[in-house]
């Protein structure tokens, strides 16, 4: 509820719902017996978890971090390896967000591991996928391949052919910020070629105007280079 309320640009009512879930969740946790405890905690995880979601809308990263991490230790306590990975993801996103591509990278990496242990190929894909794009922010190009590589090895694996098309347009970056045009050109097109393939699938609107945009932009002087364009993605579930 506190998020809804963010999207609805109630900023002061998404704080007080969130601090007030976390409080209901504080109670909770301290007057659950036994058989309840774990139910408790997770629910105050998930509080602290939409908390932290709320102030990374506000544009208070720092604090997000705390709450993320409280949600994260609470998350691990009680033995909750899908909220453990969301809470990971969420640390991660708010590194990046804060230019600390370090610290972004290595829960990012552990958000990769867990997901491939709890088998959500999913999020595995996306996570192997950011994976590539940090490390082609920190110059780290070889390691980005292999990356991007992964991510289109496992979303190809169960057809999400809108991830492989998006992690074909990274693939293109990295190869032009190795110097590999050529490289980059054929995965760019490949990449559109999938775009295109969506036909009438959900995605095809907001691919289409993605990759009009990317086309746009390869034509400009300015942006020719396949490092300024190629890297959009398509965020959350478009129907």
């Amino acid at each position: 509820m506190a998020t809804d309320y963010v999207f609805l640009s109630e900023k002061q009512k998404a704080l007080e719902c969130g601090n007030e879930a976390v409080q209901i969740g504080e109670i909770a946790v301290r007057e659950a017996d036994k058989a309840e405890r774990e139910i408790a905690i997770k629910a105050q995880a998930n509080a602290f978890d939409s908390l932290g979601r709320v102030h990374n809308e506000l544009g208070d990263k720092m604090k997000a971090l705390e709450y993320f991490n409280q949600a994260l230790a609470l998350h691990r306590s009680s033995g909750n390896k899908v909220g453990e990975l969301t809470s990971i993801m969420n640390i991660s996103m708010s590194y990046e967000y804060i230019g600390d591509y370090k610290k972004s990278l290595a829960f990012t990496e552990q958000a990769a591991a867990l997901a491939g242990k709890l088998g959500d190929h999913a999020r595995e894909g996306s996570i192997f996928n950011n994976l590539c794009v940090l490390h082609e922010g920190l110059g780290e190009f070889k390691q980005a391949l292999d990356d991007c590589k992964r991510a289109i090895e496992i979303r190809h694996g169960f057809n999400d052919a809108l991830g492989e098309a998006t992690t074909l347009g990274n693939l293109a970056g990295v190869n032009a910020d190795l110097g590999d045009y050529q490289q980059a050109l054929d995965f760019y097109q490949r990449g559109e070629a999938k775009y295109r393939a969506l036909g009438n699938s959900s995605g095809q609107g907001v691919a289409a105007a993605l990759r009009n945009a990317q086309v746009e932009m390869s034509q400009d002087k300015r942006w020719h280079n396949p490092r300024y364009w190629a890297a959009f993605t398509i965020q959350g579930e478009w129907k």
